[in-house]
């Protein structure tokens, strides 16, 4: 995006627009509601625009600004909104030598009683597996653009075919591959100690334990009796 502005001598001057910030999520309620996102501009400044989620956001006049700082993750620090409950709006918008680049991206936030809840994750999604013996390795992806929660943790469960799943408890856990923009790939492995029909599914869940609400999940046969090919797997997103 670019903006033009005439001189006196009827030449044309280009401003380029600064880059937009990337992976605006929320990352912490203490010491107060937080934000974060990443800046690739050591040069540009920030503009934060916050507003009830029904209402129109005011872009002549920014929330608050963040001032020039090293290419990394920058944070921002809310002030708590009282006793609202509902949810809220936020878009960081890059500003350098007086141009406000005009992206839209927004990250929804929900109050209770004027305090911040601890959003969800976005839900990851099984790429690929691979299954020695009662082996079963799964990869999964997970995509960081517009997550509300800030991710952390990806969590393998597995358990008995014609049993419930008990999400409280994950077989194995492992970091999550972090990624400025974008999808990332995880891997993860678990082994089972009786030959048999199995559910294996991923969530993600933030480092206080708040987990996505879906799970992706699919059924496998796992034995030390047969080969390591996944040629009777079958998988079924869905919630559960």
């Amino acid at each position: 995006m670019e903006e033009t502005a005439a001189t006196a001598t009827g030449a044309t001057t280009l401003f380029a627009a600064p880059p937009t910030p990337i992976g605006l999520r929320f990352t912490s309620n203490t010491p107060s509601p937080t934000i974060k996102f990443y800046s690739s501009s050591a040069a540009s400044t920030y503009n934060i625009y916050i507003s009830a989620l029904n209402d129109i956001i005011d872009f002549t006049t920014p929330t608050a600004t963040l001032g020039t700082a090293a290419i990394g993750w920058r944070t921002y620090s809310m002030t708590s909104p009282g006793a609202v409950t509902g949810k809220i709006r936020v878009v960081v918008r890059a500003v350098n030598g007086g141009i406000e680049e005009q992206n839209q991206r927004t990250l929804v936030i929900s109050l209770v009683s004027g305090l911040y809840v601890s959003p969800e994750p976005n839900t990851p999604r099984i790429a690929s597996f691979t299954r020695v013996g009662r082996k079963i390795a799964v990869t999964a992806e997970y995509d960081w653009e517009d997550s509300e929660g800030f991710p952390a943790l990806l969590q393998l469960f597995v358990w008995v075919d014609g049993t419930s799943a008990d999400y409280t408890t994950p077989q194995a856990t492992k970091a999550l591959v972090v990624a400025r923009n974008g999808k990332s790939l995880t891997s993860i492995d678990y082994t089972v100690g009786a030959d048999g029909f199995y559910w294996v599914g991923v969530r993600v869940a933030t480092l206080s334990g708040i987990q996505d609400s879906n799970t992706d999940k699919g059924q496998i046969y796992l034995s030390i009796a047969v080969p390591a090919s996944p040629t009777n797997y079958s998988q079924h997103a869905g919630r559960g």
